[in-house]
């Protein structure tokens, strides 16, 4: 989540006499997050999310998205509701851009620096029942950001990765290459988050509340699902593997949804891979920053510059 879009107040109130939300209260722009343009709307019938999709989220993208969604919250999954307009339709162009209207969800996302082992145990029992929670969902979408999309924005960063730090370019290769050729056997697979940071987690006290932010859902295997969800939540604040967190995750995951052999035998390189698209997609917001008066700070790629070299982790299974 983001503000890339500023939105008129005036627009605004014109834009929401086509939904049933009541009247307009107030608005204010969430700067959390790095992809589409979010605002916090109250009205006279509660909150809601006012999403404005940006550039990596396609429109024709959202219907899974939202299907998705709906499939979960009727398999005990907690997750927003998207708002349909007067005519029933869920988007709208809005300030030329495809926009929703979603629910408020209840909760707080943590901050990392206060994620406990605790913490990992829960988002790893709850990602394998959203895994599981999954099973009969039939759309498909590809990976959005899948291996094409690796190599179209390592094209777009090379000449300046190593600014960031030296050597780096060459490193992102011999990643890229050993991904390529060491490509995995056939893997349950189905509908994935596929981008479930702290910061699309919400809890309740001690216990998660809701899952947020579904716009990368696709389909996908569910140990790079998993790969990519213990990256986000089992660092250290020196970014190196927290590996009590690492157990906890595995512990809590493994409660619900036993890994295979094969998912563990491939989980070192489907680690790393997932740590590459991130370091890849922060590089590039990083490089190429929005203007100043765009609300975001991009997120500092040196993260996942250490997490691309993390020990693989597998002794917490």
């Amino acid at each position: 989540m983001a503000v890339f879009t500023h939105v008129p107040e005036a627009k605004l109130r014109n834009f929401l006499f086509g939904y049933d939300v009541g009247d307009f209260v107030s608005y204010e722009g969430i700067q959390a997050g790095v992809e589409n343009t979010n605002y916090l709307l109250e009205t006279t019938k509660g909150r809601f999310i006012l999403t404005l999709f940006e550039a990596r989220i396609r429109e024709d993208s959202l219907p899974f998205c939202f299907r998705y969604m709906e499939h979960l919250r009727k398999n005990g999954i907690s997750c927003p509701t998207v708002v349909p307009d007067a005519q029933g339709y869920e988007t709208q162009i809005f300030c030329s851009r495809p926009t929703s209207i979603l629910t408020f969800l209840q909760g707080a996302s943590l901050q990392e620096s206060a994620i406990t082992p605790a913490h990992c145990e829960k988002i790893g029992a709850y990602l394998a029942h959203m895994h599981k929670a999954g099973e009969g969902f039939e759309a498909y979408r590809p990976n959005p950001v899948g291996q094409d999309e690796w190599n179209a924005l390592y094209c777009k960063i090379a000449a300046a990765a190593d600014t960031v730090e030296e050597g780096l370019a060459e490193r992102v290769v011999d990643v890229l290459i050993d991904v390529r050729e060491n490509q995995p056997g056939k893997l349950p697979f189905g509908p994935v988050h596929a981008d479930l940071f702290p910061d699309n987690v919400f809890f309740t006290g001690d216990d998660v509340s809701g899952v947020i932010d579904f716009y990368f859902s696709c389909t996908d295997t569910f140990i790079y699902d998993a790969a990519m969800t213990f990256n986000a939540w089992c660092g250290a604040p020196d970014f190196s593997l927290d590996t009590a967190k690492a157990t906890a995750f595995w512990r809590g995951y493994q409660s619900v949804r036993p890994l295979s052999s094969l998912e563990k035998k491939y989980f070192p390189i489907l680690r790393q891979a997932a740590a590459m698209r991130i370091l890849l997609t922060r590089l590039h917001d990083w490089l190429f920053q929005p203007d100043e008066d765009v609300l975001i700070k991009a997120k500092n790629p040196k993260e996942y510059i250490a997490k691309m070299e993390w020990k693989d982790g597998v002794d917490a299974f």
